[in-house]
């Protein structure tokens, strides 16, 4: 390669001059045992100095650059395995990628000591966005990647924890499983993605027909009024949320009372959260009225509880205990408002993301107790068919998990339980117009597990 020449077109890998104290690697190209390479599609360019020429290549269109070793990549993870993990590369440091590149995180490579005690499984999770460094290649059809080093790793943790611990306090197995976790996330956050849009159409026309980008408590209450039983739920649980508050204010300062059950002595006025704005919208009297009905569906939940941990021991029942307290609300609501994606333009209040918090949590309720009917009906166990037709929940006389010496086994709920309780539940045939209903199978018009 001569100076005289004006167009040299190269692809990315090529070889393209020796590199040498007067030949040296610029913008696009990258060099490798004494060779200069392209790291583009495009045009090589000279720029020369007093005593050297600086190689460089300029795409034509788009920018088309590849992973060089050493480079640092900020890949997503997307298959964990015990040996290693399968990454799709999205960026070559501040460079996005105009199409993705396939790397590969060996269990050897995740970090410099104590590599033997290494689980890839608590180390990443598919989803999980990461930052590595690419070594020498040693496949052809894949970059091997390194994160040993302390400026490398994990930076967006996309994990699943959560829902998994809540499966469990609703019944599954204490293992479930990350495929039929993956599923529930995904529906919850469908779910709570269309939640947020129908909040926003409300912010609008309770800001008479202004553009509104503030999501308020009411907003999404309103979409509850047509469910009392939900409604009259979630406000029970906004009221033990400010008891809880107001305790725990009381309990920091010095003065306590004698007895923290006497509201008087507490000080706390009884007050029905939003009260003012369920008075407005209430036109029958039935969404504040104190009716003495049983929540039946909490009510079987907790029978399903009860059956679930008395034959657990200690160390079962500790673990039990805690995934009943797993939520989306209180040290969660960060990452609950960056997992759902909200527009920058939208403003969630901290009441509205509170009442938002307890409907995924209670839609991922939902899909267990659906899913516990599908296995109902697949163990043909004997149940009323019309409550099968009605969606009924598990049924806690037909609740039978295995036991094996005293303690409680449970087999987990798989994916394909899940994905035929969703499709059931979606099914138009359970409504009331049934198959005339053709819209009622599209995307936009799935009903909404928690409203």
């Amino acid at each position: 390669m001569t100076e005289q020449e004006e167009l040299v077109i190269c692809v990315p890998g090529q070889r393209l001059c020796v590199a040498d104290k007067s030949n040296v690697a610029g913008a696009g190209t990258y060099e490798q045992q004494g060779y200069i390479y392209s790291k583009l599609a495009g045009i090589v360019k000279l720029v020369t100095d007093d005593k050297t020429r600086t190689v460089e290549v300029h795409s034509i269109t788009e920018q088309s650059i590849v992973p060089a070793p050493g480079d640092i990549v900020t890949a997503m993870v997307t298959v964990v395995n015990q040996r290693f993990c399968k990454c799709s590369i999205k960026c070559v440091g501040d460079i996005v990628l105009t199409r993705p590149y396939r790397g590969i995180l060996r269990k050897e490579d995740v970090r410099a000591i104590d590599k033997d005690k290494l689980e890839m499984y608590k180390c990443y999770r598919p989803g999980d966005i990461i930052l590595a460094r690419v070594m020498p290649m040693t496949e052809i059809h894949s970059y091997q990647l390194s994160t040993a080093e302390n400026e490398l790793g994990v930076v967006i943790a996309h994990s699943d924890e959560e829902i998994r611990q809540m499966m469990h306090g609703f019944g599954d197995s204490s293992e479930p499983l990350f495929e039929s976790a993956k599923i529930i996330e995904d529906v919850v956050l469908q779910q709570m993605k269309i939640i947020v849009r129908r909040a926003c159409e409300i912010a609008d026309r309770r800001a008479n027909s202004k553009k509104s980008n503030i999501i308020n408590g009411e907003d999404l209450l309103f979409l509850l009024r047509k469910d009392k039983i939900r409604l009259q739920r979630i406000v029970k649980y906004l009221e033990l949320k400010e008891l809880g508050c107001s305790v725990q204010k009381l309990m920091t300062a010095n003065d306590v009372p004698q007895n923290v059950t006497d509201p008087e002595q507490l000080d706390i006025k009884k007050k029905v959260p939003f009260q003012s704005f369920l008075e407005q919208i209430d036109n029958t009297g039935e969404l504040l009225e104190n009716s003495s009905s049983v929540d039946d569906v909490k009510r079987r939940r907790c029978i399903r509880a009860d059956i679930a941990s008395k034959s657990m021991d200690e160390v079962h029942y500790m673990k039990f205990s805690k995934a009943r307290r797993v939520s989306f609300a209180n040290k969660n609501r960060h990452k609950f408002s960056d997992w759902i994606c909200a527009d920058g333009d939208v403003t969630v209040s901290k009441q509205a993301y509170t009442i938002l918090s307890y409907l995924a949590y209670e839609t991922v309720a939902q899909i267990v107790d659906l899913a516990f009917l599908v296995r109902q009906d697949q163990g043909k166990m004997h149940g009323d068919a019309i409550d099968r037709q009605r969606l009924n929940y598990i049924n806690p006389f037909t609740f039978k998990p295995r036991y094996h010496s005293k303690n409680f086994v449970m087999k987990p709920l798989t994916p394909s339980e899940i994905t035929e309780a969703l499709r059931r539940y979606w099914s138009p045939q359970l409504d009331m117009t049934g198959p005339f209903n053709r819209w009622s199978m599209r995307r936009p018009h799935l009903k909404l597990l928690s409203c």
